[in-house]
């Protein structure tokens, strides 16, 4: 699980129209210089009808065909833990983009990797990422991973692309090696999804968001002080997602993959069903 980077700065991003398909599309703008991100927010994900779900993918698809550029080489990685529902969107996700590598008429040779966690393999994903790259050569990285959202609002609402990497396990204080362009050689897109949240954050958020609300005395800073401090060394190593997280999981990551296999080899809905086996 990683941290989500941008939220905080959500406010400042540039937004788009209100979509008429009930979808608010929110998003930095995209330049070519050092670390870009590209923040969604679909609110309603768990309702779309089929037509607000496919103009959806093909927005996410839009903006994955600008980070990948004129790429015909492309490795996919679903990075968490499979056994944890709530950390499993990456690995469920690579397993529904589909494997071209070696396939002649392919516009984009696709090979797809997952790796587990470091404390199911007792190897780091960055090493494995970097050993799978000396074999395929890929010119781009995809790496898909559950985010640990700030906010609770944000949980299951967010889809964030980004160049900068991921480093496994921050989101919920277990470091492990950085996985970017630097540290496995070779150009790196990430794709995350807030599915959890600390529950300091969102003790702290209910906290706050009631003293904001019901004093309107001079003390409240002091007040809203004392309640952090309380929390302060609580909670740190309780983790909390949404109750649907099984539904969750499932629609996020496929709503990503689509939006993978689309971008990269222009498969509909009903050609990757048909290859899938859907």
């Amino acid at each position: 699980m990683i941290e989500l980077i941008c939220e905080s700065e959500s406010a400042s991003v540039v937004k788009g129209k209100k979509i008429n398909l009930c979808h608010q599309i929110t998003k930095q703008k995209f330049t070519e210089n050092d670390v870009n991100h590209v923040l969604f927010n679909a609110p309603n994900l768990m309702f779309q009808t089929n037509l607000e779900q496919d103009y959806f993918i093909y927005e996410l698809s839009k903006t994955l065909k600008r980070f990948v550029g004129s790429a015909k080489n492309v490795l996919v990685v679903g990075l968490g833990n499979r056994h944890i529902s709530a950390d499993s969107f990456g690995t469920r996700c690579a397993g529904l983009v589909i494997a071209t590598r070696g396939l002649i008429d392919a516009k984009c040779q696709v090979s797809v990797l997952t790796t587990n966690v470091f404390g199911a393999t007792g190897i780091e994903s960055a090493d494995l990422i970097k050993s799978a790259v000396r074999v395929v050569k890929p010119e781009v990285v995809i790496l898909l991973d559950t985010l640990c959202a700030v906010s609770y609002e944000n949980l299951v609402t967010h889809f964030q692309f980004s160049n900068g990497g991921f480093k496994p396990g921050s989101g919920v204080g277990n470091n492990r090696k950085h996985v970017n362009k630097h540290t496995i050689n070779s150009r790196v897109i990430t794709i995350g999804v807030p599915l959890v949240v600390q529950a300091k954050s969102f003790v702290e958020s209910a906290i706050n968001s009631v003293m904001q609300t019901a004093m309107q005395t001079p003390q409240k800073q002091e007040y809203i002080g004392i309640f952090n401090s309380m929390l302060k060394n609580r909670f740190n190593n309780l983790v909390l997602t949404v109750k649907d997280v099984e539904a969750s999981v499932y629609k996020t990551s496929f709503v990503v993959a689509q939006a993978i296999n689309l971008a990269l080899n222009g498969f509909s809905r009903e050609e990757q069903n048909l290859i899938l086996g859907k």
